[in-house]
């Protein structure tokens, strides 16, 4: 009976270890944004807003599928309620749009991925934070937005740190229809896998092998 528990733990033990040697693994590339009305580019740019955003993002690729995960936040000058509720928009400062558009610093282009008008995001986090800041965040899934994320992925992986991509946040209001903040986005950091830490893991491994052995033992007491 001894040697049978060996076994069956034995064999609970490797058909774990072999579910923690096939998790896949994730590849994380940081990127961020500073928007500021000094970026927006003619026609119908060059406001002088004093808003700011900060923005980070990071592209994750898992099993050779890649999304764009981000997170914006706006300083205090600008008002989200009206797009957040769908309520009509009537202050200078409420924000009607919001998007990420592809095109190097000071060129205007095309609108690839919308939160809001279009909201190609399903489902954005809208936080109004206590400090009157209001932080947006989401992902942008490879099924989203006017163009695929696919198309901007080798410029993503290739760019180095500190280096602009051709793609770039723009905050609309009413005040400025065309936009009142915007932000090239920069590389950060190159890729980094991210792996199941091995002693973790294992020690989970053990963890549960051995209350399968301490179980099984309590079911042999009691009969």
């Amino acid at each position: 009976m001894k040697k049978f528990l060996k076994i069956a733990v034995m064999s609970t033990f490797l058909s774990l270890l072999q579910s923690v040697a096939s998790m896949p693994t994730i590849a994380a590339t940081l990127f961020e944004s500073n928007l500021n009305s000094a970026q927006e580019v003619d026609p119908g740019g060059l406001t002088n807003s004093s808003a700011t955003g900060f923005s980070s993002l990071e592209l994750i690729e898992e099993s050779g599928i890649f999304s764009l995960n981000y997170s914006l936040t706006v300083s205090s000058d600008l008002n989200f309620e009206p797009v957040v509720n769908g309520t009509l928009p009537s202050n200078d400062n409420d924000v009607t749009r919001l998007h990420i558009h592809n095109e190097a610093s000071g060129f205007n282009g095309p609108i690839v991925f919308g939160i809001f008008d279009p909201n190609d995001d399903n489902d954005p986090i809208v936080t109004f934070n206590p400090d009157g800041t209001t932080t947006i965040s989401g992902v942008w899934d490879p099924d989203e937005g006017s163009e695929p994320l696919s198309n901007f992925v080798p410029q993503l992986l290739a760019a180095d740190p500190g280096e602009d991509v051709d793609l770039y946040w723009n905050l609309h209001t009413v005040a400025d229809p065309a936009g009142e903040i915007r932000g090239q986005i920069v590389a950060v950091a190159a890729p980094e896998t991210r792996v199941p830490e091995p002693s973790s893991s294992i020690g989970l491994i053990l963890s549960i092998s051995t209350g399968l052995l301490l179980r099984q033992r309590q079911k042999l007491t009691a009969n």
